[in-house]
């Protein structure tokens, strides 16, 4: 149980009993004498200021009893801090002090913030939120509250006034009552008590002493059962909890073994430091400050506010692989990847920088050009990585690579603080010793000396951490990094079948990871069961799902339980496919995906975004929700009414707005629309919704009501998403809403919203097959494990090329290899352990599946396959049948004229993503220009690129004329009052005089819009380039220009293609295109040949007759979507027929 299910469970129990002796619930005051008067505690009231108080807000003394409050604390306020210190004697022994932040209605969730990704909660913060949450159940029990508010149909305004409790603390309760499940009765626990019952090879890890010492543990073997043993052997034998240190990889191993610890020392185990390197490291760089040159509490940047910071330097530094004037963000995301992974190297700018000259100076003598521009990337990485850290240091900040690699640094160069640091912590155990990374270890040598109270645990099959820096070599070099080590190995299999376990340990026997260290070797204790591993082939990726769910249904009637069977996949999105497959096939799955693309949060967060948005695109989502249902035409009129007003956010909304052409009906839903949102708090998104969902809809009631486990998933989704609001975040300027969507696109752009996938504990009990990938999946088993995906390509996966490769040297552990050659050898070794940690999750059933094709291509089986050999039994499924009866959805229909003639910036569009191309040009939804100085000076660059082109005559000597158009754009459209407002105008001038440059070699014309007809789909495309060049030869060159690097493959691109069209229809076979970079100066001829413009021809006529049968599926894609002007509002819109607006 956790520590923060139990304080509920105490608080639950402790307020049962005060009401079965007589207490009114409702009367708080009473509640709350009574609670203390049941534990023979007094509470003091004391005027604010007040010694005894030592400036907090309350105070326990656990040795006289008496829990002190200040006076001047509000009315309501002061239940909750006498409960929250009434928490504090039933949990916890010590004498403490509790100011204002530490005492509100929090979750017990982990917070969303960066300072989370640090690490679980500290000991001091972790007994906070015990109290906060023992105060919250203990004031208004989940139970109470939903029966108040469902049964006696009390708002939260009405049990506010019967109680006197705050509202935030009344919503908090009403989120967690409604919108989580039922809890089933915790059993009770058990405390572990130390040595008793470990086996002989755990019992030997616990006792050893005096040497450095590594235990290799495979899977089920009792890892943290023997960490947790070894601490408390230490205890026990009078070593002080306090000089006990616990690191490890994960939050989510830091939790388990607090709560394990707590579990088996009670309060003792609050005094032994347990936490993640990273929190540790956090710990080390608030204590030594001052010797970091760093504020004593310094923020913690994550990669969103990297980007935030570094995105408006990157346009104006001399870089050209890694230059992007109209997308920053994009390149950055790469960038810092680099930069964290050198961090985890400790390898600073200036040795980045030494790194890729020497790669510079090895590719000049070999003139190897692919070596050469791997140099100059690096070379680019390391002025992107010099500029980030001096931001870093302006605002005195430090990100999450920084909380390993400073302390490390500085341990090894400060003597005093090494010895400070050793003396306190003198038994050092880490746990998942192969997640960490170079830095890590390096850290780790400050902290214990000569090692010889160094105990670590891990094992090097199941590291798959690498992309994160974990280096599993670290385990092999033990003996080498702490002299006279002793290694040693559980050999016991607690958790899998004989078969099972024999299969991943014969897997593991060729397995990079298993270089240099003990062999596998692991007796089931669990027996055999006579079952081999199963494997099933089907045809297609669908009929792979058919067979799934056929499993599925038939090992429950086996009597395995949805709830003990569980779903792996090496992808999210081929998770995502198969958890939507099984929904619709009826099997239950415990499942939530990426939560910010889920419908029910995506339609909350449309509504939000229309308290911001001026033009009202939220509206064409919210026109969906069965509360506001409109016709496509209702809306489209909505969008562009506000679209053609110009006027403030939710002025359309207003009752005067006159709103041409909408309907009866569609009026009826604005009135609705209008009294749900009217006097909710605009400037909290938490306070909104919650507002919202309580005091305006019924939504939340509803979903309680339900007892399908997707019912539950969306209610589950939804309080996740709450509580993901209810986090503090940096506060930065701009409407708080704004702040929040950008916040968004922002994790989901750098995929730091994975925490936000996982279920939450209080919903793992429901009866469903848990879906999970195979990252996602360690630490957990299941009775049947179904492994899908099994084809070659797909596990192992292939490498996906790095974007942002490290220079040739830095990474440790690989010796002797260039970059490349490593990250090679480190794929191959992780995809191995990803499939060693998959098999191993099962403990009595292991269903393995292959499709045979994947969009019609065949796919060879995966070669980790013939390595199971013999003991894979082919399992025949029976055959699913999936009810096709399933409602029509009422796609939108456009009118389009007979002849349709389309620019090729739509279709550009088109082929990008049909559905933005549905709201962008055919609805015409619009967004508000973003205000960034790169932006801005991109808008103006454009205006001079479209401005020049119209004027042909300009030349290499009417750079006086062009730079007097440009200063005119840049005074009325550019930053001009930013800090880099001198470096940008430079920059977009010499873009200007570069165009000037172009004009040269021939006689000039302005390019004239050309049709390109496609008679087949009655529609043509409209061309224009940037000018027509007429050659001494007679040759005509059509020419467009980009701001950007031309990319490698600019000869397949789309506007290459119609360029190549357009340029023959009007000038012949022999018409030449060329592109332009005004960024680099480079020019080039694009080449084609007849049969690929034949082939792209016929691409170009196939997506005008899908836009005339409109087809405006999505095309999602990782880096497009989070930047996506309407990328809350996809893949939605009511049905209806109307006119596109922009034609």
């Amino acid at each position: 149980m956790s520590s923060f299910r139990g304080a509920r469970q105490r608080a639950v129990e402790l307020h049962t009993k005060l009401i079965s002796k007589g207490a009114n619930p409702l009367d708080i005051k009473a509640l709350i004498d009574a609670a203390a008067e049941s534990l023979e505690l007094e509470i003091v009231p004391l005027p604010s200021g007040h010694k005894q108080l030592k400036g907090a807000k309350g105070v326990l003394d656990p040795q006289s009893g008496d829990i002190y409050l200040e006076k001047g604390s509000s009315f309501i306020e002061m239940p909750v801090v006498a409960a929250h210190e009434i928490g504090h004697a039933c949990l916890h022994v010590e004498h403490l002090f509790c100011n204002e932040g530490d005492v509100a209605g929090a979750t017990a969730q982990p917070s969303h913030g960066p300072s989370s990704k640090v690490g679980d909660y500290g000991p001091n913060e972790r007994r906070e939120l015990e109290a906060n949450v023992f105060a919250r159940e203990l004031l208004l029990p989940r139970e109470f509250c939903r029966r108040l508010h469902i049964e006696q149909g009390m708002s939260v305004k009405d049990i506010c006034s019967a109680t006197n409790l705050p509202a935030r603390l009344v919503k908090q309760q009403l989120l967690d009552a409604l919108l989580l499940p039922p809890q089933p009765e915790s059993p009770s626990e058990t405390p572990s008590t130390g040595a008793v019952g470990l086996d002989l090879t755990q019992k030997k890890a616990v006792d050893h002493r005096s040497t450095p010492f590594q235990l290799i543990a495979g899977p089920g073997t009792g890892k943290t059962r023997t960490l947790i043993a070894r601490i408390v052997d230490l205890v026990e034998k009078a070593e002080s909890p306090e000089s006990i240190l616990v690191l490890t990889f994960s939050n989510k191993a830091a939790t388990e073994i607090a709560d394990r610890l707590k579990a088996a020392l009670g309060e003792k185990a609050r005094r032994v430091w347990v936490g993640t390197f990273h929190s540790f490291g956090l710990d080390l760089v608030r204590r030594y400050y001052d010797q970091l040159d760093l504020p004593p509490d310094p923020p913690i940047y994550d990669r969103s506010d990297s980007i935030d910071a570094l995105e408006e330097l990157l346009p104006i530094l001399p870089l050209q692989h890694y230059y992007s004037l109209s997308d920053p963000a994009r390149v950055l995301k790469d960038v810092l990847v680099a930069i964290s992974r050198a961090k985890d190297e400790l390898i600073a700018p200036k040795a980045y920088r030494d790194l890729g000259e020497q790669m510079r100076a090895a590719a000049s003598e070999s003139a190897d050009p692919a070596a050469q521009e791997a140099a100059a990337k690096s070379l680019e990485v390391a002025v992107i990585y010099d500029e980030y850290q001096k931001m870093l240091q302006s605002h005195g900040a430090v990100d999450f690579g920084d909380l390993v690699m400073r302390p490390a640094l500085l341990l090894a160069s400060n003597e005093i603080i090494r010895q400070q640091v050793q003396a306190r912590h003198r038994h050092v155990l880490v746990d998942e010793y192969q997640d960490v990374n170079f830095a890590s270890v390096q850290m780790l040598k400050g902290i214990v000396g000569d090692g010889n109270r160094l105990w670590v645990v891990g094992d090097p099959r199941q590291s798959i951490y690498r992309f994160r820096g974990a280096a599993p070599a670290n385990m092999a070099n033990f003996g080498a990094d702490f002299a006279g080590a002793d290694q040693s190995r559980l050999e016991v299999n607690y958790r899998s079948s004989t078969e099972i376990v024999d299969a991943f340990v014969d897997f593991a026997s060729p397995m990079g990871a298993s270089r240099g260290i003990l062999p596998l070797s692991l007796k089931a204790d669990a027996g055999s069961t006579g079952i081999p591993l199963c494997f099933t082939a089907s045809p297609t990726l669908e009929a792979e799902v058919d067979a799934i769910a056929s499993s599925i249904l038939a090992y429950q009637g086996q009597g395995l339980a949805y709830s003990q069977q569980a779903v792996l996949c090496r992808t999210n999105a081929r998770l995502a496919a198969i958890a939507n497959g099984l929904e619709a096939r009826g099997i239950p799955v415990l499942y939530l995906g990426s939560l910010f693309e889920r419908s029910e949060i995506r339609d909350l967060l449309s509504l939000l975004s229309l308290i911001v948005e001026k033009f009202a695109g939220g509206l064409m989502r919210v026109a969906t929700m069965p509360r506001y249902r409109m016709s496509l035409e209702d809306a489209a009129a909505v969008i562009r009414h506000a679209h053609s007003n110009d006027s403030a956010p939710l002025s359309w909304l207003r009752p005067e707005a006159s709103i041409e052409s909408l309907s009866p009906a569609g009026t009826a839903v604005l009135a609705t629309l209008r009294q749900d949102l009217g006097g909710l708090a605009l400037d909290s998104p938490w306070e909104f919704l919650s507002s919202y969902l309580f005091e305006r809809t019924t939504i939340a009631r509803d979903l309680a009501a339900s007892t399908s486990i997707a019912d539950r998933m969306r209610a589950v989704a939804i309080w996740q998403f709450l509580d993901f609001l209810s986090q503090p975040a940096r506060k930065k300027s701009g409407h708080p809403v704004q702040q929040l969507l950008d916040r968004i696109r922002q994790l989901v752009l750098m995929t730091e919203e994975r925490d936000l996938r996982v279920v939450p504990d209080e919903a793992t009990h429901l009866d469903a097959v848990r879906l999970l990938t195979v990252h996602g999946s360690k630490g957990l088993e299941f009775d049947v494990v179904h492994l899908p995906g099994l084809s070659k390509s797909s596990v192992p996966a292939n490498r996906q090329a790095d974007k942002c490769p490290p220079p040739d040297g830095m990474i440790s552990g690989y010796a002797g290899l260039s970059a490349k050659e490593a990250r090679d050898a480190a794929h191959h070794d992780e995809e191995e352990c990803l499939f060693f940690v998959a098999l191993s999750r099962a403990r009595r059933r292991l269903h393995l599946y292959r499709s045979e094709t994947q969009k019609t291509q065949n796919r060879a089986p995966s070669p980790y396959l013939q390595r199971l050999g013999a003991r894979l039994k082919t399992a025949t499924v029976e055959p699913f049948t999936i009810d096709a009866s399933t409602a029509t959805v009422d796609r939108p229909r456009v009118r389009w004229p007979a002849q349709l003639t389309v620019s090729q910036t739509w279709l550009r569009a088109y082929d990008q993503c049909p559905r933005r191309f549905f709201y962008t040009y055919v609805i015409g939804i619009l967004t508000a220009q973003r205000n960034s100085a790169f932006a801005r000076t991109h808008d103006c660059v454009h205006r001079l690129i479209k401005w020049v082109g119209e004027r042909p005559e300009l030349g290499p000597a009417d750079e006086a004329v062009v730079a007097a158009e440009f200063d005119r754009l840049w005074n009325e459209r550019g930053p001009t009052g930013h800090t880099y407002a001198a470096r940008y105008n430079a920059l977009a001038h010499r873009m200007a005089r570069q165009l000037l440059v172009f004009k040269s070699g021939g006689a000039v014309s302005a390019a004239q819009d050309i049709d390109v007809p496609f008679p087949g789909s009655s529609a043509s495309i409209r061309v224009k380039g940037h000018d027509v060049v007429q050659t001494a030869s007679g040759t005509s060159v059509m020419r467009y220009v980009l701001t950007k690097r031309i990319p490698k493959d600019e000869d397949d691109a789309l506007d290459a293609t119609m360029h190549h069209l357009a340029g023959r229809q009007a000038f012949g076979k022999s018409c030449a295109i060329e592109v332009v970079s005004l960024t680099t100066a480079e020019r080039r001829i694009l080449e084609t040949t007849d049969k690929k413009l034949m082939s792209r021809s016929e691409k170009c006529e196939q997506m005008l007759a899908d836009m005339r049968r409109c087809d405006f599926t999505a095309s999602p894609d990782a880096m497009r979507c989070p930047r996506c002007p309407h990328f809350f509002i996809c893949d939605a819109s009511p049905g209806g027929e109307i006119d596109p607006k922009n034609l």
